[in-house]
């Protein structure tokens, strides 16, 4: 954790009680809180990843400037959970996919809240959705190949920033689809793990890492995380993850 008098000056700069961003914040927060309540329930497995996890371990919660949850999942889990959250999930939430949402394209499961304040994505991707609450974003963590990934990534970017909403868009979704398929049936079981594919880290991540998982800390509440949540981070961010960035590197995602 950082210094508490850094922690406190920076939440009154990015996120303060009351502010837009802590606003978001708290919506993500409780999403949060239902996705775990039905994983535990189920026995299904997840973890804080990325920016989340770092938060977690940097900052307690949120980082102060951060204005989303990533959470990842193994795939046969997140299936699973597909298919139970839509039954079991609060009122006002919903799991968002291709499947209940046409016009939503992107290879990553999205849990929203459909009764609060919208949010508008600063690329406008999502100005056709159907949902566009506040959410957390669980990535399907699989065996991957390297090289199949980084095509299909590639190809799933072409088909969310190039093609225009309507027919060409649907038969590429198809098209990437079947490709992501395909690579899963010829992936060995004891590739490396990546979450997704067309998603792709750029780093792969050993199960000695994740597995078996523990918890940490966010925002007051604890939350299910990886085994060795230094190594992770190191990974993902570098061994210097737990020094502040300079103020150009504090950007959001979204403007409300």
């Amino acid at each position: 954790m950082i210094d508490p008098q850094l922690q406190t000056a920076l939440r009154l700069k990015y996120n303060p009680d009351g502010s837009p961003l802590r606003e978001l914040q708290m919506h993500q927060l409780e999403i949060l809180k239902a996705v775990d309540a039905i994983c535990r329930r189920h026995n299904l497995r997840y973890w804080l990843e990325g920016g989340t996890l770092l938060g977690a371990a940097r900052h307690g919660g949120f980082i102060p400037w951060d204005d989303d949850i990533d959470i990842d999942m193994p795939l046969e889990d997140l299936n699973r959970f597909c298919k139970i959250a839509a039954e079991e999930l609060p009122y006002g939430m919903v799991v968002h996919t291709h499947q209940s949402d046409p016009n939503y394209y992107v290879p990553i499961v999205k849990v929203r809240d459909t009764h609060s304040k919208e949010y508008e994505q600063t690329d406008h991707l999502d100005a056709r959705y159907r949902y566009r609450g506040p959410f957390i974003d669980i990535f399907p963590v699989e065996p991957t190949i390297h090289t199949l990934s980084y095509i299909l990534l590639k190809a799933n970017n072409f088909l969310l920033n190039r093609l225009p909403h309507g027919f060409l868009k649907h038969v590429a979704w198809h098209a990437v689809s079947a490709g992501i398929s395909f690579a899963r049936a010829v992936t060995p079981k004891s590739a490396p793990l990546n979450p997704g594919y067309a998603i792709g880290w750029e780093f792969n991540m050993p199960e000695s890492s994740i597995f078996p998982l523990s918890v940490i800390d966010f925002e007051g509440y604890t939350f299910l995380a990886p085994c060795n949540v230094p190594d992770f981070l190191t990974r993902a961010f570098g061994p210097d993850y737990m020094m502040i960035p300079p103020e150009k590197s504090r950007a959001t995602h979204y403007t409300f």
